[in-house]
This record gives structure tokens, sequence and C-alpha cells, in this order.
């Protein structure tokens, strides 16, 4: 059986399942078709009283049907009249230009009750769009069992770069109470450290759950460059600064700075998501770092309100890639230039790191009042950061704090005190750039077996022997390749050939997505609830592992 999906936060009824698709030519549907005589029809005259008159008019709008949209229809011109947009299973539509929510309480979402293979994709065109999706500013948005593609590989920019804006744009001023909620999001077009999911502050209540994000961003080496990219197309999976939000039960797949990013939003919890670096390196798994002046407290002291954020029940996986740092807490974590800042009041408990390409695990460097417990370590570290010049860090370790940077916290018995600093735990900055300008560090020792064993498990379904990792991981180092290229150097081989066909090398990353969704949807098929992120994950993973040549 599907999945069920999950109510709409205003409560729609279900959509009429005889209704025709909104065609191009069709005359649209108009609000003002609804017959409001029905809504009042039995109510006594003295309930129509002017006081109650509004909140009907809400409840009429509530009950007004989506229109369905079929591919080739204008979604803006739906949006535009304040109508719901109802897309057709399975459709493909092509966006030229950034979808804009026009009405408080639209939603945008595929027609049905089928599971993830009957979603409507939304596909950004091949150019130079950034933003698929913008939401802000407007109380109650929805969007839900939709594919939003960035299709980044056909993305083309005047100078190569990719615009700093996010894939969507949600909160905002005025923007409280929105949703999305169980929809794939891949191939991002964000860029300059944005997010696939941006979440603007000036609001509060923003909930993503049991959402799929795929390939954010490009990475300090390269990976995940589109043909004709130039650098740096980072990007976050989510960066939320609205107060009171929920991220939960999110599968966050190749992130590129952070998977989730939290800009202070006060009282918002992050709870049993995953974040998985399998063939791009990210800077962090989930980041305490931002010092946002709409969260600043008084005094004049650069401390910066986090109090009733809870991080807890998390799993951040360095699979086949590298994660800088895999909970940093404090700006100085990040950079000397936020060394002056003070994160008050967080709750990190009960996540674990895992891994062969984890650098550093926890690390606290500008907090205070913090309380981090129950969290776990189960992944191997290598390879140093940068730090700033001169000022060798400590080396790469699961549990480490400044003494003199926690001010009044409570830290788990596993931190050890840093011996040296760490003070710019990034690795980043410091190392030559190869001819595309991306960075060619050193690698660690287990961050290169890593690597291996993730191409090998993508590209050909196995582990690599150990002549194969040997070789492998000789070749990444005295090359400086990077994970990308050991990925094309194996879809020339017979075995990747015997297993999936002839693929041009140069499809990489479309035959990535294909994969992954593929093994997502599989994964899915039999579930008739969605399932925890971290189920989800493993049984991707297995989907990998044992599908047939």
């Amino acid at each position: 059986m599907p999945y069920p999906t999950a109510c709409h936060a205003t409560n729609r009824p279900p959509p009429i399942a005889d209704r025709p698709l909104l065609g191009p030519t069709t005359p649209p549907h108009s609000m003002t078709e609804i017959d409001h005589r029905g809504i009042f029809h039995g109510i006594p005259m003295i309930l129509r009283s002017r006081w109650l008159l509004p909140y009907l008019g809400v409840v009429a709008s509530l009950c007004a049907d989506p229109v369905k949209i079929a591919p080739g229809t204008d979604i803006q011109a739906v949006l535009n009249r304040g109508d719901d947009a109802l897309l057709q299973p399975s459709g493909l539509y092509r966006i030229h230009q950034t979808l804009r929510f026009t009405k408080a309480g639209q939603s945008l979402r595929t027609s049905g009750e089928g599971g993830m293979e009957t979603y409507a994709t939304l596909r950004a065109a091949p150019g130079s769009l950034a933003t698929l999706l913008d939401a802000s500013g407007l109380a109650g948005i929805t969007v839900e069992n939709v594919i939003l593609d960035g299709n980044r590989d056909a993305m083309v920019t005047p100078d190569g770069k990719v615009a700093e804006q996010p894939f969507t744009i949600w909160g905002k001023a005025g923007g409280d109470r929105q949703t999305l909620r169980q929809c794939v999001i891949l191939n991002a077009r964000c860029g300059g450290g944005w997010a696939a999911v941006h979440v603007l502050d000036g609001c509060a209540g923003f909930t993503a759950e049991n959402n799929i994000l795929f390939g954010i961003g490009v990475d300090v080496r390269g990976n995940g460059r589109s043909p004709l990219e130039r650098p740096f197309g980072w990007g976050d999976g989510f960066s939320v600064a609205s107060r009171n939000s929920m991220i939960r039960n999110n599968l966050i797949i190749d992130p590129t700075d952070e998977g989730v990013m939290i800009e202070g939003a006060p009282g918002t919890r992050v709870e049993g998501n995953v974040i998985v670096a399998i063939s791009r390196e990210a800077l962090a798994g989930i980041a305490m770092i931002a010092a946002p002046e709409n969260v600043a407290l008084s005094g004049g002291e650069k401390r910066f309100d986090y109090r009733g954020v809870v991080v807890r029940d998390n799993l951040i996986d360095a699979f086949g890639e590298r994660i800088h740092i895999g909970v940093p807490m404090g700006g100085a974590c990040w950079g000397p230039n936020m060394a002056d800042t003070t994160l008050v009041g967080a709750t990190v408990e009960n996540n674990t790191l895992t891994g062969g390409g984890c650098a550093y695990g926890y690390a606290a460097n500008g907090i205070e009042g913090y309380t981090v417990r129950g969290n776990i370590f189960t992944g191997t570290c290598s390879g140093i950061g940068d730090g700033p010049p001169g000022k060798p860090l400590d080396a790469p370790a699961p549990f480490l704090f400044n003494p003199e940077g926690i001010g009044g916290s409570q830290l788990q018995p596993e931190f050890k005190p840093a011996q040296r600093h760490i003070t710019g735990l990034l690795r980043m900055a410091r190392h030559p750039l190869n001819t595309l300008g991306y960075r060619s560090s050193p690698y660690g020792e287990a961050e290169a077996q890593t690597i291996v064993k993730g191409a090998f498990l993508e590209m050909l379904g196995r582990a690599p022997d150990a002549g194969e990792a040997a070789r492998w991981h000789s070749w990444l180092n005295k090359t400086g390749s990077q994970a990308d290229s050991l990925r094309r150097a194996l879809m020339t081989t017979e075995e990747f050939t015997a297993r999936h066909g002839f693929v041009d090398p140069l499809e990489l990353h479309n035959f990535r997505a294909n994969l992954w969704m593929s093994s997502l949807q599989s994964a899915l098929r039999d579930a008739t609830q969605w399932p925890e992120a971290k189920t989800l994950y493993a049984k991707a993973i297995r989907e990998i592992q044992h599908a047939e040549p």
C-alpha cells in the first residue's frame, strides 16, 4: 500500500477525484465560483453578525477545491488568483521563472494518494534560474508530495557562477506556520552558502518533515560541479532562522555547506534527521555558529539567543566523503572572524556521528549555558583543518572543547579540552587551487579509504577488495583528484557497463540522482506510513548494494 498523504496544515478536504484537469485552454476555476449561500445556509441570523463573518470567509476559502493543473499550464497564473495548485501525478512541469505564492494559506501538491513514484516534478528549465519557489511573507503555505528538481547540470550563467540565492525561500515577516512535507529536492541550484530550503527570520512555526534532499551545491574540491560551473557554489540543506520551528525526520544527502544550519531560531527543534556525505564534502552536519542580529541579547556583549533550540536524535554519517565538523557549537569553531560571539542556551543530545570521513566530531567553542549529553561517536577522524595562519590546530578528534569558550555549559564526559586550539576547524582555504579553481587538499588516511568505499558502492554496488582500495587510495593522493573523478573512472569499466549499461561519464550527476531516487522509491514502496529517516536511509543503501546487474 502507498503511504498516506499527511493532512494539510490548513485541514483542506481531499481533492474531488473527478474534477477535470485544468489545461492551457480550460477556463480557470475562480474562488468566486463558490456558492457562499451554501456556507451560511441553516446558520441562525444571530450567528451571522459582523464579528463572525471574517471567520466564515476563511472557512469558505479553506473549503474551496484546489485547481488541478496539467503540464504546460501556467502554474503562476493559478497562484496569482489565490487558488491552491493540484499537480498531475507523475507530471513534469518545466519552470522558467520563480513560482511565487500570493495568498496566505495556499498549497501546492500532487493529486491523489500515491507514493513517491507518482509525485509531480517541478524542474528548473535550462538557463540561469536559481530560485525555483518563493513562499516568503505568507502564513500557512503548504507544499507536499512534490519533486523540486534544480536540474543543476542544465544551469547556464553568463560567468559560470551560481547566483547566491536560495533554491526555495520560506519564512520572513508574516510567513508563520508554513509546511514542507514529504517532498523531494534534488540538484538544487543554490550557491554562496544559501540553502535548498532557506527559512528567513521574522516568523515562527515553520515545519519541514519527511522530506528527501539530494545533491545540494558543489564542495570545496569541485564534487557536484555542473559542466560549465565555476567556484564556489556550495549550499546548505536547511537554513532556519524562524523561531519555534521543527526540522524533523528528513534525509539529507550530499549537502556541501551544512546539512542543517540553525541561525538563532530560538525554540527550534532539529530531530530525527539523517545527514549523509556520500560523494561531496560537507563543511558541517548540523551547525550552530551564526550570530544573527535579530536574536542578539541585550548588554552589548555579542551574545545571541539559542535558548530552546534542541538538536536531538540525528544521525550524521560521513559514509563516503569528509564532514569537516560534525556538530560545531559556537562561531569560533568556524573561523577567527566569529571568535568574539557567544551563542546561548541550546541543548544537543543523543545524536550519532559516524563514518570514515569524519574530521572533527562535536566541537564547542563560543557557547554559554549549553547542555550537551548522550551523544555518540563511532566514526574515524582524519585530516587536520586549516586554522589561522601560523597557529596549528588540535588534531581531529570526536569531542573537543575550548575551556575558555563554554561559559557554564554542561558537557558530557567524553569531551576533551583542546591542547592547542580549535578556532577555524575547516579545511578549505590553505591549499592550492586546481585548474578549475577548486581546492586540492591532501586526504587524511581514513578519509581517502572512505571515498573509495563510497564510490564503489554507488558505481558497482559492492565494496572494493584490498588491492582496489590500495590502488585508488594511492591514486587520489598522488593525482589530487576528487571523488567525482574516481566515479567517472569506474563508469568506464566493463563491470559498470554490465550492471548499468553504457552511461556517459559526463552524466554522472544525473545517473546518481536516478540511482538514489530509484532506490528510495523501492525503499518506500511497501510503507504504510512515511518511515523514520534512519530506516529509509538504511533501506536505500541496501537497495543500491543488492540491485541486480
